[in-house]
């Protein structure tokens, strides 16, 4: 796989360039790593090749129990406590975590199941829990294997454009992958 198209949202592109290069790192070897399969398979094989370089599930901001002080985020449970539902959004396949970089695969993910503002990252964000997330999608040029409904890089970007810079006010990446 390749990475086809990237988008910066509020310089979190720029953010990882310079302060997270190994993580940078770590996901463009992981993306070149993984051969073109079904997308359950590339999804899988990804995740694998993520835990080998120690990227974790985020359940484990659930689980460090991090308070949020004065800004607590919107979402969140009382006395500023993360909720499973900040950690864990509905309907993706895989969310992991190392060195407050948060990276979401959104492959073969029908659209009914995703949220297009991105909120449960913005409350990670606000909660001080990361610095940036990165989010991968199978890029149009995938069309042909993809499922009706699914989720393309060029779709989330559109929807991504039309809220405005501003929203949300979370740095991302927004990562389109294809076969090589």
């Amino acid at each position: 796989m390749k990475i086809a198209e990237l988008h910066s949202h509020q310089n979190g592109y720029e953010h990882i360039l310079i302060h997270k290069r190994a993580q940078w790192a770590e996901i463009q070897d992981v993306i070149a790593s993984v051969g073109a399969g079904g997308l359950g398979d590339t999804a899988a094989a990804l995740a694998t090749n993520l835990g080998v370089h120690r990227w974790q599930e985020a359940r484990t901001l659930e689980q460090q129990g991090r308070r949020v002080g004065r800004r607590q985020p919107v979402g969140s449970g009382p006395q500023g406590k993360l909720t499973a539902a900040m950690v864990r959004p509905v309907g993706s396949q895989l969310v992991v975590v190392k060195d407050r970089v948060l990276c979401e695969i959104r492959l073969g993910v029908n659209a009914e199941d995703m949220s297009g503002e991105f909120p449960w990252q913005r409350d990670l964000y606000e909660a001080d829990l990361i610095d940036v997330g990165i989010v991968l999608l199978p890029a149009k040029v995938m069309a042909g294997t993809l499922r009706a409904g699914v989720v393309a890089y060029e779709v989330e970007l559109s929807s991504l454009l039309r809220h405005g810079r501003g929203t949300p006010a979370v740095p991302l990446v927004l990562i389109g992958i294809a076969p090589d």
